[in-house]
């Protein structure tokens, strides 16, 4: 996997947030931004699943009814 740089401009306050996470998970602050990054995206695209399986059962029992 290549790694690419990103440069980003954050709150003081969300940076101290991130610092007290990675510090509280042993590990440095890309690493944390990372691991958050990784787990918001796998929860949006569980989201987006569950929206489309909901939209199929509701379709489906519109049928039955």
């Amino acid at each position: 996997m290549a790694l690419k740089k990103l440069i980003l401009n954050l709150d003081e306050k969300l940076i101290a947030q991130l610092d007290d996470y990675a510090k509280e998970k042993h590990v440095n602050r890309t690493a944390a931004v990372a691991f958050l990054l990784t787990t918001a995206l796998g929860q949006k695209q569980a989201m987006t699943t569950l929206d489309e399986l909901l939209k199929l059962y509701h379709a489906e029992q519109a049928k039955q009814q």
